[in-house]
């Protein structure tokens, strides 16, 4: 019995020289082995749908217990058993057959970033999920399904696939991972957002319109913008070109000219905001103002003010000037009469000593003529 016991055990050993057991590890480990390979390219994932990635899986661990089914000593065949009924009739089958027993694979999938942090938005699973019977030297073909839910601003990602083997009685005998680099469809989407879609102002004035810009894409663009004016309106911004990443935000200003008019009633006019990537003048994203013109415009009322003004000062310096003419008329006219009453004055003064002079020369005759008529007597 000890000798059979012998025999068998060394047959077992032999087999084991002859057939190199490949190894089987009883925890995880991050060898990503190289079982697991991808046929064809890698296809950009889409939004919201499925996109299919072909692997190909070899089994390397443990025995090729089919093959061993099949053949004897020597690779030649035997009755139904072959060399495997050596291996369940060995003593050290017991301790072995975890190796030497079907092995089922379970396969999943998960999405990281390059740093290793999870994804959100991101999906992945494998089809089929598990393979039951595998053993060394079978190969299967696997479909590694990605999917993105709505837009990402992580435009690059890693697909991890975790092959969990399990050996008689469902025991973890190796966790495998496998890593699968993977992009995104480029996506553009740029949200073009003004502060307020409608603005009143003065006809002939300035008007700034801040917008705010956020991408809503997946990778970092270098976008162009433009403001188109209609109704008479007038872009004063030239061209602007940003660099913006997935997911940031920017403010920007556009400067707009009404057409000028003395007085408007109210006239509706608008301004388009046009963005597009420089590399893609054909995904145009647009944001519309609606600007109402109303009211009289500031520099006219500038300028009737300048006039009342200065009319107001003529006015003044006029009647100020006729205020002083007069005055000085005024008090030429009294001066002349005081003038004229002095010399009426003096006159009259002239005539009263005049006639004084007279009356005592007159007199002084009469006395003379009175002294003669006394001689002649």
């Amino acid at each position: 019995m000890r000798l059979a016991k012998f025999a068998l055990v060394t047959v077992t050993i032999l087999i084991f020289l002859a057939y190199p057991l490949h190894g089987v590890v009883g925890n995880e480990n991050d060898d990503y082995g190289e079982n697991l390979s991808i046929k064809g390219e890698i296809p950009p994932i889409k939004i919201g749908e499925d996109t299919v990635i072909d692997l190909y899986y070899e089994d390397f661990a443990g025995l090729n217990w089919t093959y061993l089914l099949q053949i004897g000593p020597a690779g030649f065949r035997l009755l139904p058993g072959g060399m495997a009924l050596f291996l369940t009739i060995s003593p050290l089958y017991k301790s072995l057959r975890d190796a030497l027993c079907y092995h089922t694979i379970e396969f999943s999938a998960y999405v990281t970033d390059p740093e290793g942090k999870n994804l959100s938005g991101w999906y992945a699973v494998i089809v089929p999920s598990k393979v039951e019977g595998s053993t060394q030297g079978r190969k299967f073909p696997l479909k590694l399904i990605v999917r993105i839910d709505g837009t990402t601003t992580y435009p690059k990602a890693i697909v991890v696939v975790k092959a969990v083997r399990r050996g008689k009685e469902g025991k973890i005998l190796d966790v495998e991972y496998h890593s699968i680099s993977v992009k995104a469809e480029h996506i553009y989407l740029l949200d073009v957002k003004p502060e307020k879609t409608v603005l009143e102002t003065t006809p002939g004035s300035t008007v700034s319109i801040p917008i705010t810009i956020t991408n809503r894409g997946n990778y970092a663009e270098v976008y162009h913008i433009e403001a188109e004016g209609k109704n008479g309106l007038s872009p004063l911004s030239g061209s602007q070109f940003f660099v913006i990443n997935p997911g940031e935000s920017l403010k920007v200003s556009i400067d707009v000219v009404t057409p000028f008019s003395l007085i408007d009633p109210g006239t509706p006019r608008s301004v388009e905001i046009k963005a597009f990537p420089v590399g893609k003048p054909d995904q145009v994203f647009i944001g519309s103002v609606s600007i109402v013109t109303k009211g009289i415009n500031l520099v006219t009322v500038s300028i009737l003010i300048l006039i009342a003004v200065l009319i107001f000062a003529l006015v003044k310096l006029l009647t100020v000037s006729l205020r002083h003419g007069c005055f000085k008329r005024q008090k030429e006219l009294e001066k002349t009469i005081e003038d004229k009453s002095k010399e009426e004055v003096t006159q009259h003064q002239e005539t009263s000593r005049q006639s004084v002079l007279e009356e005592k020369i007159s007199q002084i005759l009469k006395e003379q003529e009175k002294q003669k008529r006394k001689l002649n007597i």
